[in-house]
């Protein structure tokens, strides 16, 4: 029911403050529901089992007395009781921290738990601060495990019948009790098996498990887990059997399984020369060193005199102690102290495992987060040089290639356990112990492989640079070579052009001046009417138009000069307008719909004659009162036409005007012809009744032309 028709119900004040309180205490049993509650272990495991109780969030604290995550494992213990973590991925804590966890209960199938807010999730565990152990519930033996309580923090003895791998842990077989599973975490490879303990009892420190083995039907089967191999705990009498061996030579270990059987213990003692944590160390004694296999927590240093107790094996021919443990020497021990010294032949048997100095070229270095790698030249040898990068051996320092260095280290000449290399055979190494050990003889030449390729390279693309900047300048020098020659060219061209009109206007046109003027002179004294007349008159005219001819070839010669930038549109009117009689009875009107048009200088020189001579025609002959010039593009056609509105020709006027001495139509026709242009004489146009249109059409040029 809604507000509104609650309202509309008529409920009293009274009423509406118990609603009011109802709304109010469901409101906080749900924010209730979703805070946790802090309870102790004790309190947790108390709980009854109900819906209620399970998936409600709690807060605990305690001791993390166990933690693997990739086994969903993960134990916490208070001073009273302990229950198990769901764990389902890493969080940094580690067994031994006093923790907080943060999550929701579960019943789980081995026993109530804590995990996160579903079942692939884990539950918040925050480190508050390094804790301590708790005292360990004593077991003496393995008897009736079943019904000890589980998920506590105990202390078995049990003696070890043998040792494999299952996954990421080491299990233990028990003497008398091999159906109950000791499991220890973190062994990743099995080189990292603690088979020292076989045969030994200890006393180990871990957690009593239930790991369900089926759910349908529920079978739980109780194991030990143990934390680490630093909660194996082995007793001084069980060292002391160990170590109660005469001393073997280090160059014997390979030799005496096959002497004294499978089952034999050796002791060697010697000098520390390097390590490799958790897997063993290289020791030397003499001018003989040996690979010791020891998974024991404590790492010795370099340098330090130790004993070691294992089962003596070959390896590639070089004799190892496996599953060994091992103590520091005791001091009335003597021993002789290690020096490295330079390998003699490489491939001797007395240089494998024996601390050498090698000196040689650099070939090669390269590093990554865990090792530096240093390849060196020895003779006709490579040497890998490697340094394991750890707390304390610092890394090698950058080198240039071609340094002449000296390293100090394990020498190997075949393979060994030491190496995760799966093949060293025919290749020789050095296990370098910190980069102290590394000394610099002498730097690398200066001309060495890399400067003189780079110098050589430099040359090349100097010696191609010059050879294009020489290609490009000869070009260049060319080009201008030829501008000047074309320019030089055109005026001498243009000077010659100049003399020969001069020399036409001076002596030519004078001429034809006095020719004309002698013919009217002779035509006075001629009676009129008669055929001398007519035939003097006829000269006469013949005369001027020849004149008319000179001038106008003085003015191509003096136009060949005119700028070939120049729109031709500009170049018309200019010339019209500047050889327009001042006496002339008509008007003229230029008009230029294409102005931006540019034309080879040959198509100017023709059409501007055209022009001029079409214009002087119509002020000669047709009595016109306008003349109309129009310069127009139509498309890819160029059009010039003159148009008067005069008397017209009549049929068969340019056949009689060539009979009667007169040629400018056929020099117009003659012009057009060499532009490869349209002359068109129309008499009258189309949209007149009368005058004449002179139109020549050319085709658009190209600009290279």
């Amino acid at each position: 029911m809604s507000l509104t028709k609650m309202n509309q119900s008529g409920l009293r004040p009274f009423q509406w403050l118990v609603i009011g309180l109802l709304m109010a205490l469901g409101l906080n049993c749900v924010l209730m529901a979703d805070e946790p509650r802090v309870l102790t272990i004790e309190q947790i495991i108390a709980l009854p089992d109900t819906p209620s109780v399970n998936g409600m969030p709690v807060i605990t604290r305690g001791l993390l007395t166990y933690h693997e995550p990739g086994h969903r494992m993960a134990f916490i213990q208070d001073a009273d009781r302990a229950m198990y973590v769901h764990v389902a991925g890493n969080q940094d804590v580690s067994p031994g921290d006093y923790v907080e966890v943060r999550g929701f209960l579960d019943p789980g199938l081995n026993g109530r738990n804590i995990r996160g807010r579903n079942f692939d999730t884990s539950p918040l565990i925050r480190k508050i601060s390094k804790g301590t152990f708790p005292e360990p519930l004593r077991i003496d033996s393995l008897a009736g495990i079943e019904n000890r309580e589980g998920a506590r923090w105990t202390r078995s003895t049990l003696r070890i019948k043998a040792v494999t791998i299952e996954g990421d842990r080491a299990r233990l077989i028990i003497d008398d009790y091999p159906h109950v599973p000791v499991f220890v975490a973190g062994i990743p490879r099995p080189s990292m098996l603690p088979n020292h303990l076989t045969g030994l009892v200890v006393e180990a420190d871990g957690v009593i498990a239930d790991s369900p083995v089926s759910e349908k039907p529920l079978v739980l089967q109780r194991q030990v887990l143990l934390p680490g191999l630093e909660f194996i705990h082995i007793p001084p009498i069980e060292i002391e059997k160990l170590f109660n061996l005469p001393e073997s030579n280090l160059s014997d270990l390979r030799w005496l399984q096959e002497r004294e059987g499978p089952d034999i213990r050796a002791r060697i003692l010697g000098t520390i020369t390097w390590v490799k944590p958790g897997e063993g160390f290289f020791i030397q004694r003499g001018n003989m060193g040996a690979w010791v296999q020891s998974t024991s927590p404590e790492v010795p240093e370099l340098g330090q005199l130790v004993e070691c107790s294992g089962r003596p094996s070959s390896y590639n021919g070089s004799g190892i102690l496996n599953a060994a443990l091992w103590r520091e020497a005791a001091s009335e021990v003597e021993i002789d102290s290690v020096e490295a010294s330079t390998p003699g032949e490489p491939k001797a048997d007395t240089s494998q495992g024996r601390l050498t100095r090698v000196d040689g070229i650099l070939v090669e270095m390269f590093r990554s987060p865990s090792e530096d790698l240093a390849i060196l030249q020895m003779g006709s040898d490579l040497v890998f040089s490697h340094l394991s990068i750890s707390a304390g051996s610092g890394r090698l320092p950058p080198l240039e290639k071609g340094s002449r260095i000296a390293l100090s280290g394990v020498f190997l000449n075949r393979p060994s356990p030491a190496l995760s290399a799966a093949e060293t055979q025919g290749s020789y190494h050095l296990l370098v112990r910190t980069a102290g050990d590394l000394q610099v003889l002498s730097a690398p030449p200066f001309w060495n492989t890399r400067r003189l390729v780079i110098l050589l390279a430099a040359l090349v693309t100097t010696a191609l640079l010059a050879g294009i900047w020489v290609l490009a300048l000869r070009r260049k020098v060319r080009k201008q070579e030829i501008l000047i020659r074309n320019t030089i060219a055109k005026q001498v061209v243009e000077e010659e052009r100049v003399r020969i009109a001069r020399e036409w206007h001076d002596s030519f046109e004078q001429h034809f001046a006095g020719l004309t003027m002698l013919l009217d002179a002779t035509a006075a004294v001629v009676p009129s009417g008669s055929q001398a007349s007519g035939m003097l008159e006829r000269a006469a005219r013949m005369a001027d138009h020849s004149r008319a001819e000179a001038r106008h070839a003085i003015w191509d010669l003096r136009a060949s000069a005119i700028k070939s930038h120049v729109p031709f549109a500009t170049e018309l009117e200019e010339t019209l307008l500047h050889s327009w009689p001042e006496d002339a009875t008509c008007r003229l009107q230029i008009e230029c719909r294409e102005r931006s048009e540019i034309l080879p200088r040959s198509h100017t020189l023709h059409l501007l004659r055209i022009a001029q001579e079409a214009v002087t025609n119509a002020i000669k002959h047709s009595r016109c009162s306008n003349i109309r010039v129009v310069w127009d593009s139509k498309g890819s056609q160029l059009e010039l036409a003159i148009t008067d509105d005069g008397m017209g020709l009549s049929a068969g006027t340019h056949d009689l005007a060539s009979q009667q001495g007169h040629f400018g139509l056929l020099g117009m026709r003659e012009r057009a012809l060499r532009i490869h242009g349209t002359l068109e004489i129309l008499s009258p146009p189309h949209d007149n009744i009368s005058g004449t249109c002179v139109r020549i059409s050319i085709t658009q040029p190209s600009r290279e032309s």
